[in-house]
């Protein structure tokens, strides 16, 4: 839960969109065993050929990993679009939180451009750009983590000066929120993902020295049950669920990103690293598109990324499949109707920015509805 850069990154100029083309067919170098590789490959854009480094799919350790009968064998959507949105949030903030209300958006608590977590509600008309205050926590936190349960949009965790555990609740309307339930532990830096049974997962982050490698479920914010154990501990991975399959991708140690991809079965808790990435990432987000797992942006050995990669949910490997318009890491991602958004987040410093990545090949983002 590092404090933020301060000052305000440029805004780029351009606003063209990416096509991203990403044919099922595409093959490309695999990269064996946990360590990133260096290899390139052509990436097709609406500009035409663009070379992208790395551009590698991984390859499983060990052999790979059977299909589970409820995963698809081939992602249906094979192309993407990616364009910076036409308006901006009403203020820059990163680590916040991103949930669907409707056909708005809600924003949730993040981190300012003066190191200070914020408390803000904010809803977002996707399709027009505006917005407002509409409530407010009752603490200001960021790098919490966040779900739709029952309804209503939870928060968990996240910090604010030190560590919290509470699990904060929207009332109807997005006004103002109360404390329902408290984690088992203080818990910052976590990832949630949502199954399509409303069972929010709880992944990673840390409350003290090192991660929390114990994975909680609940579909209440109350009541919270061990799932598994990551074999890989680690704060700020990415994660989605697919089917009955968790994943989780990179993270860090406390002190050392990985390139590890883990996969959690929902059911029965198995859990094993069944791939890595070319690259060492965390600080990324994932979402569900178009039948399709991706993982958008991030820190990559360090640095900012605009990379896009695609997830082969039958092998664990993950393809680069584009770029987005501007490099981010800590974004806040949400998807509604089928637009995935990334708002904010960290570039050389906190952003305003909104990325929508939508399947198919239009013009630009387009309202959720």
């Amino acid at each position: 839960m590092p404090a933020s850069r301060a000052g305000r990154r440029p805004l780029p100029a351009p606003r063209a969109v990416l096509t991203l083309v990403l044919a099922l067919t595409l093959t490309a170098c695999s990269a064996q065993g946990s360590g990133p590789t260096g290899t390139t490959a052509a990436v097709t854009t609406s500009a035409g050929p663009v070379t992208t480094p790395p551009a590698s799919p991984t390859s499983p350790i060990g052999a790979a990993p059977p299909a589970s009968p409820t995963s698809p064998t081939a992602s249906p959507a094979t192309t993407f679009t990616a364009a910076l949105a036409p308006w901006r949030l009403p203020a820059p903030v990163s680590r916040a939180v991103a949930l669907p209300d409707g056909k708005d958006l809600l924003l949730l608590g993040g981190l300012t451009t003066s190191g200070t977590s914020t408390a803000d509600v904010i809803r977002v008309d996707p399709a027009t750009g505006r917005s407002s205050r509409t409530g407010a926590l009752v603490q200001g936190v960021h790098d919490a983590g966040g779900a739709v349960l029952g309804g209503e949009s939870v928060i968990f965790g996240g910090g604010a000066g030190s560590v919290h555990d509470a699990v904060q609740r929207l009332g109807s309307g997005a006004g103002e929120s109360a404390v329902v339930g408290r984690l088992p532990h203080p818990r910052a830096d976590l990832s949630v993902a949502t199954d399509s049974r409303g069972v929010a997962y709880l992944v990673g982050g840390a409350g003290g020295a090192g991660p929390d490698a114990t994975i909680l479920r609940t579909s209440d914010g109350k009541l919270f049950r061990p799932l598994a154990d990551l074999p890989r501990p680690v704060r700020y991975a990415a994660t989605a669920v697919s089917g009955t399959e968790l994943w989780v991708f990179g993270g860090s140690d406390g002190s050392t990103a990985t390139s590890a991809i883990q996969r959690v079965n929902t059911r029965t808790g198995a859990v094993a690293v069944v791939g890595h990435f070319p690259v060492f990432i965390e600080q990324a987000v994932a979402v569900v598109l178009g039948g399709t797992v991706l993982i958008l942006g991030g820190l990559t050995d360090g640095h900012p990324s605009s990379a896009i990669w695609r997830l082969d949910p039958a092998t664990g490997r993950v393809t680069r499949a584009g770029s987005l318009p501007v490099a981010v890491a800590m974004p806040a991602a949400v998807v509604a109707g089928r637009t995935a958004y990334l708002l904010g987040g960290e570039g050389t410093a906190v952003m305003d920015t909104v990325i929508a990545v939508r399947p198919g090949g239009g013009a630009g983002p387009q309202s959720s509805g």
